[in-house]
């Protein structure tokens, strides 16, 4: 019995320090997470700015229940998985990128940060993901993500879609699809992914299921309409939805690009053509003074002048919009009080140096 005791410590104690192993990206309201050892990733929004609380946009709590399959031929590889490939995790200037590649064909998955339509702040990321064929000959590929969803199992609904439609059991969608689905915690929480829209590339088809019946089949799955999310007694009130995009040939060194924009609900949604309303110094300027973590390795000097460089740009991005003579925004009101609500609090805090 001391034996399996000291095992399981070990084995804890293994598995901690493989969890460390994360390329984590903060941006505006957004923070990605990246497991470097299985390449499967979490995202989470900045409900509380002055608490700093980030809530999972999906379930976070083991990122490996969220995956990206790759169909090739007649054989289903689920990315981040097995012996078959060469994983590679990096940050690039504008997010991260996730590479597989094997003797027959490389996948990329590239994170941009976006913002929702009139967001001031970035709420979102853009996903895209590239099917390269490496092999000498052609081949039939296809992708399938699978997103463990959360934020709606506490209601009777657990997802909305834009055309007003609930969902309260499973479901198969094709052909036409609504703007984009929601699993909400509230009106103004909720994990939201685009469908179809300008710029978009639509799925063949979008499954809403139970997480375990959908997980435990490796491509095709078959929606039982009018059937709850639960799976007695391993899954209860579980559900999750899943994203096709059917095989297509392509010949060698041919690539199919997907593209998938997630992020927090905005009745607006996400676009890959949306403006932003703001400069994008005023983004930046939000991350480095509410977002950023404590420098309390600098010196009272250093910090008292770069937050006197802060006070100024935000003298300047205020001076922009009311010279713009485009109205504010409640929202760009809200950013600038936390700014300057962040300033004053490091203000405070030199007082007693």
């Amino acid at each position: 019995m001391m034996k399996k005791r000291y095992l399981l410590l070990i084995m804890l104690l293994f598995f901690q320090i493989f969890a460390i192993a994360s390329l984590e990206l903060t941006e505006g309201r957004i923070k990605l997470v990246i497991q470097e050892n299985t390449g499967r990733f979490s995202l989470f929004f900045l409900e509380d700015v002055r608490r700093g609380n980030f809530i999972p946009l999906f379930f976070s709590q083991d990122p490996r229940t969220s995956v990206l399959s790759v169909l090739v031929e007649n054989r289903v590889f689920r990315m981040g998985e097995g012996a078959d490939f060469r994983q590679t995790v990096e940050q690039t200037l504008d997010g991260a990128l996730i590479t597989w590649r094997s003797q027959q064909f490389e996948v990329t998955q590239e994170f941009t940060f976006i913002k929702s339509v009139n967001s001031v702040l970035t709420d979102g990321i853009s996903i895209e993901i590239t099917i390269r064929n490496v092999s000498e000959q052609n081949l039939a590929l296809g992708a399938r993500y699978l997103f463990d969803t959360y934020l709606g199992e506490k209601s009777n609904a657990h997802f909305f879609l834009s055309d007003g439609r609930e969902i309260k059991s499973e479901l198969d969608l094709k052909g036409s699809l609504p703007e984009y689905y929601i699993s909400k915690r509230d009106d103004q929480i909720g994990f939201q992914c685009m469908l179809s829209g300008e710029g978009i590339v639509s799925p063949s088809r979008v499954v809403f299921g139970n997480w375990k019946r959908v997980n435990d089949t490796s491509w095709a799955f078959d929606s039982i309409p009018n059937r709850n999310f639960n799976l007695l007694p391993y899954s209860i009130n579980d559900s999750a939805v899943l994203l096709y995009y059917d095989p297509i040939v392509l010949s060698p060194k041919g690539n199919r690009k997907i593209n998938i924009l997630l992020g927090n609900f905005n009745p607006k949604g996400f676009s890959t053509k949306v403006a932003s309303t703001v400069e994008t110094n005023l983004n930046q300027l939000y991350s480095q003074t509410v977002t950023a973590t404590s420098r309390t390795s600098d010196s009272a000097e250093m910090s008292v002048r770069t937050d006197l460089l802060a006070v100024n740009d935000l003298i300047k991005q205020i001076d922009k919009k009311l010279q713009s003579g485009n109205p504010i925004t409640q929202e760009e009101i809200l950013v600038f009080r936390q700014i300057l609500e962040e300033l004053k609090n490091r203000k405070k805090s030199y007082e007693g140096r």
